[in-house]
């Protein structure tokens, strides 16, 4: 149940403050042109200043939610970015969208991406890491909504897709929460998924892994910190311009490619969810669905002729599927769920400059030379650097003094039911010694 209730909120969370965003630029841009011209980059710069809002306020709702739990933080988070969407839709100045989009983004901290992904650590022990993977299929069927909110922005305008927005939020996100959302399984007389009676009177899945000091502490969370950050920054820039960029090159029904590329994610990701569980080598997964993605954009890059759209929507849709799982998962595997919320809110922190410089440079770089290829080239090369993280990150956990550490705090044989030894044999090690 509460597998289902994640999907299905956090797609509406997504639909509504992070695809709507690839609506709003072009329509915003034009409604506020400077000197007659539709120009991107103010636009882009109101909505990034957002997202830095919401990326300082990640800590503090991750700490929120280790301490009082997801479903409050859910529930306030909701009620804020739909009266702040109700508000910035009366907007008639781009500042005024800016200040809105602010106090939307600190509500979508609060809910998404963090929320639903704490909720599945609390009630799953044994399929943990494949339910968070089966949670993202919510994110990628939320793209599909780009098409019918499209059709909302060109019946009427940009201010009716915020109200229809904040509607789904309170509807969806705050009444079902409201309704059906619990933090604990215990708090309805179930237990927590794959784990006995004994065992949960013994120790609770969620007391094990690091703090949040610990993990600050160990190399494994900078390196993983900068992969996410240089990795994100192609997608994260595609996914915001994709709409405007299809247009501007001049592809026909381009909200229907970016509906039918987001529909391809959305439904490999049940499959690929259930799959993940069994994946040993996430590091080396993270690795290959990198390279989807920038070949998927320099398909596009190099021809948006229907062959290169066809070859973009499998590449960006299949290898795309597993892009939203990844952080969850290797944060999950590296430090475990104690401190989940609190480390993922510092992670998304440190992250933020690449999902906000990227759009920002596109932005920029549209209004000087027309279009978006220079931009995304650039941002091609910055995800080789992604790699060469991952590949680092790979080496620390799956190193000695990682794996020590790890097995001192909990984490034997995790994440649960993987076939993977490498922690039993560091617990092993450490009672040699």
């Amino acid at each position: 149940m509460i597998l289902v209730l994640g999907i299905l909120c956090s797609g509406v969370a997504a639909a509504t403050m992070f695809w709507t965003i690839t609506i709003y630029i072009p329509a915003l841009a034009e409604e506020f042109a400077v000197d007659g011209e539709a120009r991107r980059f103010p636009v882009v710069v109101a909505f990034m200043l957002g997202s830095l809002i919401s990326a300082l306020a990640g800590p503090l709702a991750g700490r929120w939610m280790d301490t009082r739990g997801a479903r409050e933080t859910i529930l306030v988070g909701s009620g804020m970015a739909a009266v702040a969407l109700l508000a910035t839709s009366r907007a008639d100045e781009l500042w005024q969208v800016g200040v809105g989009w602010a106090v939307v983004s600190i509500g979508r901290s609060m809910v998404f991406p963090v929320g639903y992904s704490w909720l599945v650590t609390r009630w799953f022990l044994r399929r943990r890491q494949m339910a968070l993977g089966v949670l993202t299929i919510g994110f990628g069927v939320a793209g599909v909504g780009v098409l019918p909110l499209s059709m909302i922005e060109e019946h009427w305008d940009w201010s009716a897709v915020m109200v229809a927005s904040a509607l789904l939020l309170l509807l969806v996100n705050g009444l079902l929460a409201l309704l059906f959302v619990h933090d604990r399984p215990a708090s309805i007389g179930l237990q927590v998924e794959g784990m006995t009676e004994s065992e949960a009177q013994a120790s609770p899945s969620e007391a094990v892994g690091f703090t949040i000091g610990d993990a600050l502490r160990s190399p494994a969370f900078w390196l993983l910190s900068g992969a996410f950050m240089t990795f994100f920054i192609a997608p994260a820039t595609f996914s915001t311009i994709q709409l405007d960029f299809f247009e501007t090159s001049g592809v026909q029904q381009a909200a229907l490619v970016v509906a039918i590329g987001a529909a391809v994610r959305g439904c490999s990701r049940l499959p690929f969810g259930l799959l993940l569980g069994r994946i040993r080598r996430t590091f080396l997964l993270a690795i290959v669905v990198a390279t989807t993605q920038v070949a998927a954009i320099a398909t596009v890059v190099i021809s948006t002729s229907t062959p290169n759209l066809t070859v973009f929507v499998l590449l960006w849709g299949l290898g795309g599927a597993f892009v939203p799982m990844l952080e969850p998962t290797l944060v999950n595997r590296t430090f475990g769920p104690r401190h989940f919320g609190t480390i993922v809110g510092a992670m998304m922190l440190l992250i933020f400059p690449g999902t906000a410089l990227g759009p920002i440079a596109a932005g920029a770089l549209f209004d000087s030379t027309g279009s978006y290829e220079l931009a995304l080239t650039l941002m091609v090369g910055v995800v080789a650097i992604s790699i060469a993280f991952f590949a680092l990150a790979a080496l620390v956990v799956n190193g000695e003094r990682h794996r020590r550490a790890a097995a001192a705090r909990g984490l034997g044989n995790w994440p649960p039911g993987a076939a993977d030894a490498r922690y039993d044999d560091a617990r092993d090690a450490d009672q040699r010694t």
